[in-house]
């Protein structure tokens, strides 16, 4: 008797496994919610113009070509976001590479392909960056399982991440922030899988997603460094 009320406290989430499913359900359909209710409403910052343009696979020359002295009317911006015809992939890393070399290029080529596909307005754009957010809850579940073993603890980690001010606010920016958050999660899941199980498949699978985190920002080698360690 004294054991089975011992097993009960200590297992409360086993004991109300329904009602703790049924919780993170709503709170990821919150999360979703709130990554997608409004983006045609939100501002279209600086960065983000930027990241349309480079994307597009525009020139230095276009920037140039825009006047300084006037206002500069939504038809002049939505210009130099259209993705020209006979430009390629291979424009857009050639125009990152040189008039932002800080910047890796994976997220500027994946965001080209998404507009291609569903046109190239700022709600598509953010819609992108909002997307690649949501592929961030299998990651840090994936991730707390390795480190904890623990679906609970995997669970409210999911939980956190779909709530969390800070990650809505990335993906609901058209930068590489959320890529980059995804790919770390990746990663370093994978850097703890492969490490356990010791298989070359495994290593194989840390060297492709870290290798994805070194394209899609710069500072991903300080999380190779910190892997090192």
């Amino acid at each position: 008797m004294m054991l089975r009320l011992t097993n009960e406290i200590a297992n409360p989430y086993q004991n109300n496994r329904k009602n703790w499913y049924f919780f993170i359900l709503i709170v990821l359909v919150l999360g979703i919610f709130f990554r997608f209710a409004n983006l045609d409403l939100k501002l279209f910052d600086g960065d983000e113009c930027i990241t349309s343009v480079r994307a597009a696979g525009r020139t230095e020359r276009s920037f140039n070509s825009i006047p300084r002295n006037t206002i500069i009317t939504p038809e002049v911006i939505e210009k130099l976001r259209r993705i020209d015809r006979q430009s390629s992939i291979f424009d857009t890393i050639k125009v990152t590479a040189s008039g932002a070399p800080q910047h890796t290029p994976l997220f500027f080529v994946l965001i080209r392909n998404w507009m291609q596909w569903f046109g190239n307005s700022a709600t598509t754009m953010k819609s992108f960056a909002a997307f690649i957010s949501l592929l961030s809850f299998p990651a840090i579940y994936w991730l707390c399982l390795e480190l904890f073993k623990s679906p609970a603890v995997a669970s409210m980690s999911v939980a956190l991440i779909a709530v969390s001010p800070v990650h809505i606010i990335h993906a609901q920016n058209a930068r590489p922030r959320s890529l980059w958050i995804l790919t770390i999660l990746l990663s370093s899941a994978a850097l703890l899988r492969a490490i356990r199980t010791s298989k070359i498949r495994d290593w194989t699978i840390y060297g492709i997603t870290l290798g994805l985190s070194l394209y899609t920002f710069l500072f991903s080698t300080l999380v190779l460094i910190a892997h090192g360690i």
